[in-house]
């Protein structure tokens, strides 16, 4: 495919423009879900679960009845004769799918599972009268390990299922079974990745507003995907999808959490119509933990071949996921995703992966940021430093022997797995050189420096519509675009992507302003709303700008073209020899120009368009993309460890990656700073934590330790431009790379420091210890 310019073609691609989202936002001019506040406003407050698992034996309301600030009440017997089951988009064969309404109704699954809702006059009524209500409940025996869970005689999750198992699935390439047993060298290692939490700035949140006289029902939610939500919730609620509309206002965060159709999402529109008044809920960060999607939570048990040289030849990987109790959305995806991203950068024509995904009486899983491509990554790289050992290797030198290289592109694994375009080598090179990297390990002082190197693909761009079928989703994966160039020359762009803090909207006037040749000022970028913006399917999956971008870029190339011809009717020039510079249309043969808000008053006034052309300046565009761009890169860290201590620190941090063409190098920059931030927060601090009995330990960041700017390395970014043949933009994704590769990166230097074998995250400062001091740290 064509790219659309090349590098010396570009004015307003490619400069690091500041973000014109930011100036409302640091002003306090934004509107946050909890700054909405409509008259007669009712809160919401929901009576969880204090049990993991249980029968719901009786329900009293008896004192909530009598509470003049209640108005009203809603139990899970009830929510589930108005409602149909919390709704699921990824189905994988042979998947069993638990029932799970929006309340619980018969029996509890994990501390935290919504068993009563209600809505009084304000915030402080509602809590109070939730401590009226009393449940009685039985209580069951709870399955808080997976592995153990598998077991033929665990007690049951759910009793309507034969077993705990949700689905089992094989991915396989070539012959791995007889490749492993003749490589010279067979490694066996198991990982694991820790449960954790998305855990955005703002809590998810809802509000719901309906009008019995139009039927007319309106939710506004802090949502990644107010489209998907509105058709979801209207088949949920069996209510009319013409009369619902969805409005996500500005979002706080959302790292793929708020990419759900939560049970909030359905009570609270419920509370509304039974009550006729505006309706809201906002979690607590304790609630957020105890009700929010968690994430990752796998362990993975890995047979590789190697030759002596260090050439990977097969590799056999059995994957166990921990779903918690139910599935969502996007829970089905995970280790799905984990299958198909292995082995990642490298050449292995011999792969076989096993899944099993298994429900506990946790809080369920499902995406956050890298979705699956974090554990693969940390189960490839880690291999290759525990290959690179073994065999006596550089850990550089096993990568460069294994990379894909430029002169395979494009390649489609045995896997069927497809990259588009890159030169992996190159960009590690790069890496290494500008860190000055001579070894793994280093001494100074008596102190020990040690450096990760940790190499990565991004699957991005989440789509087309096709892939999604084949794979088991139920929705499309194109998104739409309005391109509007008013009478006075400004632009309207609206697209159904809805983004939480990406700073999509610069990026897209940035692209507009390279194509209709107007000042990315004079670009508004609409989106959020459902009742005037076109359909889309949200911002996730890395997609934002590959998918959305290249709407916006295919519908302001067509109002351009149907500008040069109205001038073209109007200055008696060849439509050829005209182009749009610096807000003037001009020709290059005779030298005539007009104004660009000339030509757009005329196609509005229409009194002398072109014969048979229709007045206006608009155009809508449904992009539905070719394939999905693979983004790469490299980071290498440099640690310094007190071995008598175990203090440690991050000296140097260095990415080089490959994200196609930058529309925006700072917002890019931030992007890669963001998500290596919460990689490294992976490697050596985030972690939800159960007890045995199923109690949930980390309900605070207290307990689930965030890092904060004192954690916080200074991350050296630098790019490395092969555009994707994919799409006309040249794009390819880069919000979740450092996410997927900065695990892996600090875990690595942190062995080669210590001289230890870490396969677990987080490895926290007692881990550390531990080994330094030749002990089993604490459980």
């Amino acid at each position: 495919m064509q790219v659309l310019w090349e590098a010396e073609a570009r004015k307003a691609v490619g400069k690091p423009l500041k973000r014109f989202e930011d100036l409302r936002l640091i002003t306090g001019r934004s509107s946050f879900l909890d700054d909405l506040h409509p008259p007669n406003l009712l809160h919401a407050v929901f009576v969880r679960s204090s049990y993991p698992h249980a029968r719901i034996k009786k329900i009293d309301l008896s004192k909530v009845r009598h509470d003049r600030s209640v108005k009203a009440v809603l139990t899970g017997r009830e929510v589930a004769s108005l409602s149909k089951p919390v709704p699921i988009i990824w189905y994988l064969p042979g998947m069993r799918v638990p029932l799970h309404y929006a309340l619980a109704h018969s029996e509890v699954n994990h501390v935290g599972e919504a068993v009563v809702a209600l809505a009084a006059e304000d915030r402080y009524s509602a809590e109070d009268a939730a401590e009226l209500v009393e449940v009685e409940y039985e209580l069951l025996k709870p399955m808080t390990d997976a592995e153990e869970a598998m077991r033929s005689d665990a007690p049951l999750v759910h009793e309507d299922l034969p077993d705990n198992l949700c689905y089992r699935y094989t991915l396989k390439g070539g012959e791995p079974e007889t490749v492993l047993e003749s490589s010279e060298v067979v490694l066996s290692e198991e990982f694991r990745i820790q449960r954790m939490a998305a855990s955005p700035i703002e809590a998810r949140g809802v509000m719901a507003s309906y009008n019995p006289s139009s039927d007319m029902l309106t939710v506004w939610s802090s949502t990644q995907f107010p489209h998907m939500l509105k058709t979801w919730l209207a088949n949920v609620l069996g209510h009319r999808e013409s009369r619902l509309r969805v409005v996500a206002p500005d979002v706080g965060g959302a790292f793929g959490v708020k990419g759900e159709i939560f049970p909030e999402e359905i009570v609270v529109p419920l509370l509304s119509m039974k009550t006729g008044r505006p309706v809201k809920w906002v979690s607590t960060r304790r609630e957020d933990f105890l009700s929010s999607t968690h994430a990752r939570d796998i362990r993975a048990r890995v047979d590789a071949g190697f030759t002596k040289s260090g050439v990977l030849n097969a590799l056999h990987v059995k994957i166990t996921a921990d779903f918690g109790a139910y599935l969502h959305v996007f829970t089905a995806g995970g280790p799905f995703i984990t299958a198909h991203s292995i082995p990642g950068p490298y050449k292995c024509d011999h792969v076989r992966v096993d899944v099993s995904a298994v429900f506990t009486n946790k809080v369920p899983v499902s995406a956050y940021r890298g979705f699956g491509q974090p554990e693969a990554a940390f189960i490839m790289e880690r291999l290759m430093d525990i290959a690179a050992d073994e065999l006596g290797l550089d850990p550089a030198e096993i990568r460069f022997r294994n990379l894909l290289q430029p002169s395979d592109m494009p390649y489609k694994a045995s896997t069927g797995v497809r990259y588009d375009s890159g030169d992996y080598p190159a960009v590690l090179r790069k890496a290494l050189q500008t860190i000055g990297y001579n070894g793994r390990v280093q001494h100074a002082g008596g102190r020990r420096l040690g450096f990760g190197i940790s190499f990565y693909t991004e699957t991005t761009g989440f789509a087309p519509s096709r892939l999604f079928h084949e794979d088991g989703l139920l929705m499309g994966g194109y998104e739409s675009a309005r391109v509007v160039v008013t009478p006075s020359g400004t632009v309207e762009v609206t697209v159904g992507a809805s983004p939480h803090g990406q700073g999509l909207a610069t990026c897209l006037a940035q692209v507009c302003s390279d194509i209709l040749g107007v000042n990315p000022e004079d670009v508004s970028v609409m989106h959020g709303d459902t009742a005037t913006t076109p359909y889309g399917h949200g911002t996730f999956g890395s997609r934002s700008l590959v998918v959305a971008g290249n709407a916006v870029a295919r519908a302001a190339t067509t109002v351009k073209e149907k500008m040069l011809s109205i001038a073209s009717h109007l200055l008696g020039c060849d439509r050829k020899d005209l182009q749009i510079r610096e807000q003037q249309i001009v020709c290059k043969g005779c030298g005539k120009k007009m104004p660009f808000s000339e030509a757009a008053r005329m196609a509005y006034l229409a009194y002398n368009l072109p014969p048979g052309m229709e007045p206006g300046l608009e155009s809508t565009v449904y992009n539905d993309p070719a394939g999905l761009p693979k983004s790469y890169g490299a980071h290498v860290c440099l640690v310094e460890l007190d071995p008598s201590t175990a203090e440690w620190k991050i000296l140097r941090y260095v990415v080089v990656h490959d994200a196609g063409v930058l529309v925006n190098p700072l917002i890019a920059e931030g992007q890669i700073h963001g998500g290596t931030l919460q990689g490294l927060a992976q490697a050596t601090l985030e972690e939800i934590v159960y007890d045995r009995d199923g109690n949930l330990l980390t309900t605070s960041f207290m307990d689930y330790l965030l890092p904060s700017a004192v954690e916080a390395p200074n991350i050296e970014s630098h790019h490395h431009e092969t555009p994707s043949p994919l799409n006309i933009l040249g794009v390819k994704g880069l919000g979740e790379a450092g996410t997927i590769v900065g695990p892996a990166a600090v875990v690595n230097a942190l062995c080669n420091a210590a001289g230890a074998k870490f396969n677990a995250t987080p490895v926290s400062h007692e881990t550390l210890l531990a080994h330094l001091q030749n002990r089993r740290p604490h459980s």
